[in-house]
């Protein structure tokens, strides 16, 4: 299955995203991406990042179409959610408790919004 999206747009996103296993932004940041994966403040488990590669080969696997909708819960900076709703117009919805790594998530999504063109449903 090849994605819906424009060209490119995968790999636009993949490099957006990195593959940083700790978290970027909020003040308990780590550029080491050897550090512990516990950071200060996680309080459920550590933020672990699945690589871009493995995102776009399960939304492959899995078929992910303009049909479906997508619930990632844990969905950590938000990944995944994107991906489904930019790349393969699944309607899209991500839960993550730990507050940086969901303010990492709601970037994200402001980021490529305006990349998910969804049509509208008939009454």
């Amino acid at each position: 299955m090849a994605f819906a999206a424009q060209p490119g747009l995968a790999d636009q996103l993949g490099a957006w995203f990195g593959d940083s296993p700790v978290r970027v932004s909020g003040d308990d940041a780590e550029p080491d991406p050897l550090a512990s994966l516990w950071l200060p403040g996680d309080s459920l488990a550590p933020f672990v990042v699945t690589p871009w590669p493995n995102v776009l080969a399960a939304l492959q696997l899995a078929g992910v179409c303009e049909r479906d909708s997508l619930l990632d819960v844990g969905c950590g900076d938000g990944r995944v959610v994107v991906a489904a709703a930019v790349l393969c117009g699944a309607a899209a919805t991500g839960l993550e408790l730990e507050p940086n790594v969901a303010a990492d998530a709601e970037a994200a999504v402001e980021r490529w919004a305006a990349e998910t063109v969804r049509p509208s449903s008939a009454a």
